[in-house]
C-alpha cells in the first residue's frame, strides 16, 4: 500500500470518528408538557432573556426570571389553567445584561390537548425578535432547542483565539465563521513550535481546519489534516496541534 493511499485511509477514518463524536440531533421533544398548568418558554437565541408572565389584565406578575441562551424553562407558579389568557413578555438583553436589545410580548391561551397553546419559542428575526407558538424540538443529547441561532448577543466581546503547533511539521490554519462562512484566520502558516493569537469577532462556533504541510515551512502542498468545529470556553479558544489528526482544545 502506498504512503498516499495509507494517508487517505487515515483521513477517512478520522472524518468518520469525528462524525461519531458529534452529538446526535434527533428530533425529539424532552420533558413533555402534559396539561395546562405549565407554561414553557424556549429561548432559541444566543442572548439571555428576562421573561415575565402576566395575567390577562397585565396587573399581576405570575412568573418571572432568566432564560439562558439556547435553553428552555418551564413555569408553574402562576397556577395556569386551560381556557385562561396570559401574556408572556421577553426582554432580550445585551451581552453584559446592562440593557434591553428588544422587548416583545405574546398572548397565550392554554387548551386541553394542544401543547403548542402553552409553549412559545423566542426567535431572532431581521432587526427584531419574536415569539412563535410551538413546544419545539430538542437535541437528544444536549437538550438544546433545535435551530438555535448562531449570532452572538449584542455587544459580545471579541474571542481570544490562540493556536500552538506542537507537531513536527508546519501547519496551515484556516478559521471560518460557521454562521457566515467568512474567513477569520486565512491560511496562516505556523512552523513547528510556533504559537499565534488573534482577536476574533464573537461567534457561537468556529470551523477550524489545520492542514499538515508535509514540511517544516509551508513550502509543499498539504496532504491532509484536522477539521472540526469549536466553541469558545470562557470567552476564549485555545488549541494545540499535537500531530496529524489530533487537535486539542484546553
Amino acid at each position: 500500500m502506498s504512503a498516499r493511499v495509507a494517508s487517505l485511509i487515515r483521513m477517512v477514518l478520522f472524518v468518520v470518528a469525528a462524525a461519531g463524536a458529534v452529538p446526535a440531533s434527533a428530533q425529539v421533544v424532552i420533558t413533555p408538557l402534559d396539561d395546562c398548568t405549565t407554561v414553557r418558554t424556549v429561548n432559541s437565541t444566543q442572548s439571555r432573556v428576562w421573561v415575565t408572565i402576566y395575567d390577562l389584565g397585565k396587573l399581576r406578575h405570575l412568573d418571572y426570571g432568566w432564560v439562558d441562551a439556547c435553553t428552555y424553562r418551564d413555569w408553574k407558579s402562576g397556577r395556569y389553567a386551560c381556557g385562561s389568557y396570559y401574556y408572556v413578555r421577553g426582554e432580550v438583553k445585551n451581552a453584559d445584561l446592562s440593557a434591553n436589545v428588544y422587548d416583545t410580548t405574546v398572548q397565550i391561551n392554554p387548551k386541553i390537548g394542544d401543547l403548542n397553546s402553552n409553549a412559545v419559542i423566542l426567535h431572532r428575526g431581521t432587526g427584531n425578535y419574536y415569539w412563535e407558538h410551538s413546544v419545539g424540538l430538542y437535541d437528544a443529547v444536549t437538550g438544546k432547542p433545535n435551530g438555535c441561532d448562531g449570532v452572538p448577543a449584542t455587544g459580545a466581546p471579541a474571542v481570544d483565539f490562540s493556536f500552538a503547533n506542537a507537531g513536527q511539521r508546519a501547519v496551515r490554519l484556516l478559521v471560518t465563521s460557521v454562521t457566515t462562512k467568512a474567513a477569520l484566520v486565512n491560511n496562516e502558516c505556523l512552523i513547528p513550535g510556533q504559537s499565534k493569537s488573534w482577536k476574533l469577532a464573537a461567534e457561537a462556533q468556529y470551523a477550524v481546519n489545520a492542514a499538515d504541510m508535509n514540511d517544516r515551512a509551508c513550502t509543499r502542498p498539504s496532504n491532509d489534516g484536522v477539521a472540526q468545529v469549536v466553541q469558545p470556553m470562557n470567552g476564549a479558544i485555545r488549541l494545540n496541534y499535537l500531530q496529524r489528526y489530533v487537535l486539542e482544545q484546553h
